[in-house]
C-alpha cells in the first residue's frame, strides 16, 4: 500500500471500459479525484521520498509489460518516433541552425559524448526495472505538506532505475 494515490480509472457507463473513443477519434478516460495541488518547486524532500517509495513498489512488477511501448530513455534516438540518429545529426548540422551554430556545435558534441558514455554504461550491471518515466512537478500532487498523488504513467518503461 502506497502512502499516496495513483490514478484509478473509472469505467464508462456505456460499455464498462476504462478508455473510450470520442467522436473525433481521440481516446479519453476519467479518473477518481486525488486531492492536492501542484507543488511547483516546493516539498523537494517529500517528493524524493514518494519517488523512492514508488520505485520500490514498481521494482516488484518485473513480470508485466507496460501498455505503452516506451523504449528505454537511455536509447536516445528511440525516445521519440520522429527522431533517428541520422535525422538528428543531419538537422543539427543543417543551415537551419547556422544562426546559433556555436551553441548547436556544443550540443552536438555533448550528445556524441553522451552516446559514448551510454555505450559504456550498457556494459555495466545497472538495475533495470519499471519506472514512471515522467516524474516532475506537474505530475505530482501535494496535500497538507505530503505527496497525495503521482500522476501520468503513460511514459512508464523498463529502464535503468537511475533514469527516474
Amino acid at each position: 500500500k502506497l502512502s499516496f494515490q495513483v490514478p484509478t480509472f473509472l469505467p464508462s457507463l456505456l460499455d464498462n471500459k476504462s478508455f473510450v473513443k470520442l467522436s473525433n477519434g481521440a481516446e479519453a478516460c476519467v479518473c477518481t479525484l486525488i486531492p492536492g495541488v501542484l507543488p511547483k518547486t516546493s516539498y523537494v524532500e517529500e517528493i524524493g521520498r514518494a519517488s523512492g517509495e514508488l520505485l520500490v513498489a514498481l521494482a516488484k512488477l518485473d513480470n508485466i509489460k507496460p501498455p505503452s511501448p516506451t523504449p528505454p530513455y537511455h536509447d536516445l534516438f528511440r525516445a521519440h518516433h520522429a527522431v533517428t540518429r541520422e535525422k538528428f545529426y543531419d538537422i543539427m548540422r543543417s543551415s537551419a541552425f547556422d544562426h546559433v551554430r556555436s551553441a548547436t556545435n556544443r550540443a552536438i558534441k555533448e550528445i556524441e559524448e553522451s552516446e559514448i558514455k551510454i555505450s559504456n554504461y550498457l556494459k555495466s550491471d545497472f538495475p533495470v526495472q519499471l519506472i514512471h518515466g515522467d516524474l516532475h512537478y506537474d505530475n505530482i500532487l501535494v496535500h497538507d505538506g505530503q505527496v497525495s498523488g503521482l500522476l501520468d504513467f503513460e511514459f512508464a518503461a523498463f529502464d535503468w532505475r537511475a533514469m527516474e
